[in-house]
């Protein structure tokens, strides 16, 4: 379940979210109760959007592996209305001490009405070591 409200004007958003997670975790149910909060700005007459989120934890529920507490921050920079080049930061702290970061750059391009295509190269560190990969994804919505 989960509660969101958000303020959309020109050049600028915010969000402010509750959340209720449950994952089964080796036949266990796993539960997390998050807060959120997000902010995104435009600057170089909107050709640059900066942005800014946090999750955390609230209550002692923070049981789910795939909703820790995390921060985000992050930039877009318009090529054209359809291409963005983008890179990404965010820092994680997981179930049972784990933590990590995870940077991202890449291309995001909307060539058409609710589809998005998205390319980027990923550089992740974690208790178990680092990692680079890409990934490549393709979303519509309607």
């Amino acid at each position: 379940a989960e509660a969101e409200l958000r303020l959309e004007v020109p050049g600028r958003s915010a969000q402010l979210g509750v959340r209720t997670a449950e994952d089964a975790v080796d036949g266990e149910r796993a539960r997390s109760d998050q807060v959120y909060v997000g902010a995104t700005q435009d600057v170089l007459d909107g050709r640059v959007q900066l942005r800014a989120g946090a999750e955390a934890a609230f209550g002692a529920r923070d049981d789910a592996p795939d909703f820790p507490n995390r921060a985000r921050v992050g930039a877009d920079w318009r090529l054209t209305p359809d291409y963005r080049l983008f890179v990404d930061y965010e820092h994680a702290d997981g179930v049972a001490g784990s933590s990590g970061g995870l940077w991202r750059a890449g291309v995001r391009a909307e060539p058409w009405a609710g589809g998005q295509l998205e390319s980027a190269l990923n550089a992740q560190a974690t208790e178990n070591g680092s990692r680079l990969y890409s990934s490549l994804g393709v979303t519509q919505g309607w």
